[in-house]
């Protein structure tokens, strides 16, 4: 029994720890959005100035350059919320990215 005990307390701080070293290694997060038909896409990097305000605004610009209704076309985001990483829970409930839709990726 404690042999189980001591494997769950290692696996928990493996995930754990894991999930904190990989905040530092991924990056600069990059967000990516698109509309149902792919027409418009848009990715933020709000380290970079690129914020959901701009692509807000660009995305009633378009829907303005080709006269489509706004309530029909959607954003979506293209990036998923894992449950696995702990660490980012709190990023996806207070992080204004994951408010929109999701939806698969588009491929190309």
């Amino acid at each position: 029994m404690w042999k189980f005990i001591k494997l769950l307390f290692v696996l928990a701080v493996v995930i754990i720890i894991g999930n904190y070293l990989g905040q530092y290694t991924r990056g600069l997060p990059v967000y990516h959005f698109e509309n149902q038909d792919r027409s418009f896409r848009y990715s933020t990097m709000p380290s970079k100035g690129r914020t959901i305000a701009m692509m807000e605004s660009s995305h009633t610009r378009f829907l303005a350059e080709s006269d489509r209704i706004k309530e029909a076309d959607t954003l979506y985001r293209t990036f998923d919320r894992s449950i696995l990483k702990f660490s980012n829970w709190y990023h996806y409930l207070t992080n204004e990215h994951y408010n929109y839709p999701h939806k698969k990726p588009s491929e190309e």
